[in-house]
């Protein structure tokens, strides 16, 4: 699929560019060739992405290159944003080209160590820690700020951290879904993997709802013409698709896996409270988000963020390999400690 999606994606920019730009309110650039000698990396890439699909077990350095390009991708652009050569309109195609396939190929680029599911716990638990800084330092365009035209005023001035802090809580969105796919797959049991599978589908869902709800507190919340109505309009669809609708689907995958885990015996005492009492906060944020209550909101999501730190830790934790596997992939199912 990434194949696909990079080859169409240099055909249709590198032949069509006003089009192209025109679709992402983007002005194209004055000098059409070093766009034209991007599309063909771009190109090059979805080849390398065909040949590890052809032969999955010899792609190693392709799919690192892959990886490396999509991280650099995001990158690239927020530098370009900030130099006032790019526009936040295209963040659904940073998201969708780049960021999304981040942590599929670092999944299949560590598929040969025990501490892949660790791994990708930890990377969740900086995720999360960064977003949050992030958070803090936007907080004057966020529901914090009562006065909607300041708020709006500060977004417009202040758009390269606004925009680098929702791209990170994209990578947050998608890692949270990284790391209930691969705790559903140590909770494959006879008769429960199906129940596990179902739940982290659920979470997948609402991490749809998330990126859409980035995108708009991107893509709209950033237009300097918006009027002051129109603004109002777009930051209430955000909170409806990200705190309403996707923290409400989060908690109903996640009390369902917390469950398994509890009654696997994998994680119990602290942590397994925690995931408990983390999923019980994101249903208060949602209904918080439904009555316009912003403090509870504020409330709610801060102490989702400090027991997601604890728990995702302490769940990598219990996911690292013991003595007796240190030289293969913890089988699904296998249990940690506590």
């Amino acid at each position: 699929m990434a194949a696909v999606l990079n080859v169409v994606l240099a055909i249709v920019s590198g032949l069509f560019p006003d089009p192209f730009f025109a679709l992402f309110a983007t002005v194209p650039p004055d000098d059409p060739c070093p766009w034209s000698w991007v599309a063909v990396a771009i190109g090059a890439c979805g080849l390398l992405y065909l040949y590890a699909a052809w032969r999955p077990e010899q792609a190693d350095v392709a799919i690192a290159v892959g990886l490396v390009s999509k991280m650099m991708g995001p990158i690239a652009w927020l530098g370009m944003l900030g130099l006032g050569r790019a526009t936040p309109a295209l963040f659904p195609l940073v998201v969708g080209g780049d960021i999304i396939w981040w942590l599929p190929f670092a999944w299949f680029l560590l598929r040969r160590t025990p501490w892949r599911k660790t791994v990708i716990a930890w990377f969740s638990v900086a995720a999360h820690l960064a977003a949050s800084v992030g958070l803090l330092l936007v907080a004057q365009g966020t529901e914090l700020n009562t006065d909607l035209a300041a708020r709006q005023q500060w977004i417009v001035a202040s758009i390269g951290i606004w925009v680098a802090t929702w791209t990170c809580w994209s990578v947050s969105s998608l890692s949270l879904l990284a790391v209930c796919l691969a705790w559903s797959d140590t909770l494959r049991q006879p008769g429960k993997w199906r129940l596990a599978e179902f739940a982290a589908a659920i979470v997948a869902v609402g991490v749809c709802f998330d990126l859409a709800g980035e995108s708009v507190a991107v893509t709209q919340l950033t237009r300097s013409g918006l009027s002051l109505p129109d603004f109002a309009f777009y930051a209430r669809w955000y909170q409806w698709l990200s705190p309403l609708v996707a923290n409400g689907l989060y908690p109903v995958g996640g009390i369902v896996l917390s469950c398994l885990a509890w009654q696997s015996g994998q994680l119990r005492g602290a942590a397994g409270v925690a995931g408990f009492a983390m999923w019980s906060c994101a249903i208060i944020l949602t209904i918080a988000t439904l009555v316009s209550q912003t403090a509870i909101m504020t409330a709610s999501g801060a102490l989702i963020m400090l027991l997601y730190l604890y728990w995702a830790t302490s769940l990598g934790i219990r996911w690292r390999p013991t003595s007796d596997s240190a030289g293969r992939e913890p089988r699904s199912g296998d249990r940690g400690s506590g």
